[in-house]
């Protein structure tokens, strides 16, 4: 009876299994009893991706599915079809070689299972690898670095073996080129003219006065992923999963770079809300739980739900620490030499046509300041008066001020004699 049993459990896992990877979700894990969510989720998936007819290149519409099958091999055969010989040396020969002989024999060895078996498993079990990204690239309007991009393009071209797709490049010019120049610029690049990028990556390349509307594509988002059905498949501990893991999940590469309206935060965390305890519409469920306990981590009794506006604000402080312990990256240079070029980050000051990014950045620079504070070295570089210094301080700042002592000094190298306390000006300062 208990083998029976055994294999009976056996089967049961196996059953969800093969109706999660159908499914396609992978944010939700097998083993809590899902199967019914999978199947449906599988079933839907399948009558969306059906395909009842298709039309060919030449415009011929066709409904068989062997008719289908074979317009969809012609399509990618010649998609992926290379149009000549792929001439990677003229690349490769401006790439400084960095491997030893040694490393180029492992490379050039035959694969082992071993090497298979590891690369297999570091995959995802239900998805195929491929790459995903587009270029974006910003040169100056003129016949010259025209001709550089499409030099660049071409060299692509030859090398890869891949051809660019023209139907989808696009090129947008700044408001301040006149008509004419744009017309001749767009006519020898032969990419579509638009008025700016809608978004990259994902991500909104311009953000106008109203903020909730650029912002309203998250909050849509999030109600696709929650509404409907899917309540009535999923177990609370199911739901706990598909807010954390989805829901809360889509807005953080936004909030990396944006400060989120708090509207559209308060709107999402109420979907969130709403479906954990079951409710639905206007339908009116009993929260047995305060949402903002279901913050708090497991063991010390919530649910570890995120803040989205503390989470927000975390994002955006982890590129204003960026910008403090990586001065040298590209980001870095070009965001002091626009907006900060003659202080510190700290110093920074809030103007009007700064941009949105560099805005939200900002907005976070109160969370890095509760917590961080120079490390003062030789001293030459850390303000008396203005910098954060002193560790021993809640605020690491000098309480008292200068006030209209012009001859004060003004850096801590300076409170410093023959490298000795100057106990002179210390007591003259702050006693």
């Amino acid at each position: 009876m208990r083998s029976l049993d055994g294999r009976m459990d056996e089967l049961e896992r196996r059953e969800e299994l093969y109706w999660r990877q159908r499914s396609r979700q992978d944010w939700l894990k097998n083993g809590d009893k899902n199967t019914s969510f999978f199947h449906t989720k599988a079933s839907q998936r399948k009558s969306r991706n059906h395909i009842r007819k298709i039309q060919d290149a030449a415009g011929n519409t066709f409904c068989e599915e062997e008719q289908i099958s074979e317009v969809l091999v012609r399509h990618f055969d010649d998609l992926f079809t290379t149009g000549g010989q792929c001439d990677s040396d003229s690349v490769i020969s401006k790439v400084d070689s960095e491997i030893s002989a040694a490393q180029v024999a492992e490379l050039a060895a035959p694969f082992d299972g071993e090497e298979v078996r590891e690369a297999l498993f570091q995959m995802h079990p239900t998805k195929a690898p491929g790459p995903d990204d587009d270029s974006l690239l910003f040169v100056r309007a003129n016949e010259e670095e025209t001709e550089k991009v499409l030099d660049i393009l071409s060299t692509y071209e030859a090398a890869s073996g891949q051809k660019l797709n023209m139907e989808k490049s696009e090129v947008s010019f700044s408001r301040n080129i006149d008509l004419e120049k744009k017309n001749m610029l767009q006519m020898k690049l032969s990419f579509k003219a638009v008025e700016g990028h809608d978004k990259y990556l994902g991500l909104s390349t311009y953000i106008g006065s109203s903020k909730k509307f650029f912002f309203q594509s998250i909050q849509d988002r999030v109600w696709k992923k929650l509404k409907g059905w899917k309540e009535n498949y999923l177990s609370q501990a199911g739901r706990e999963i598909l807010i954390k893991s989805v829901a809360q999940a889509i807005p953080t590469y936004a909030m990396q770079c944006f400060s989120i309206p708090v509207s559209i935060l308060n709107v999402v965390e109420k979907m969130c809300r709403s479906f954990f305890w079951g409710q639905k519409g206007e339908e009116r469920k009993m929260s047995w739980v305060a949402w903002d306990k279901l913050y708090r981590a497991k063991k010390q009794g919530g649910l570890g739900f995120r803040n989205m506006r503390v989470f927000n604000k975390a994002m955006l402080a982890k590129q204003a620490w960026r910008l403090l312990t990586n001065k040298d990256s590209l980001m870095a240079r070009v965001l002091k030499g626009k907006y900060f070029p003659n202080s510190d980050f700290f110093g920074a000051k809030v103007v009007p046509n700064m941009s949105f990014t560099w805005r939200s950045i900002l907005s976070s620079r109160e969370v890095i300041e509760r917590g961080a504070f120079k490390s003062v070295g030789k001293g030459k570089n850390v303000r008396i008066w203005e910098d954060l210094w002193l560790p021993n301080l809640p605020s690491f700042k000098v309480i008292s001020t200068r006030g209209d002592r012009v001859s004060a000094p003004n850096l801590v190298n300076e409170l410093w004699e023959d490298k000795s306390r100057n106990l002179e000006a210390l007591s003259e300062l702050f006693t």
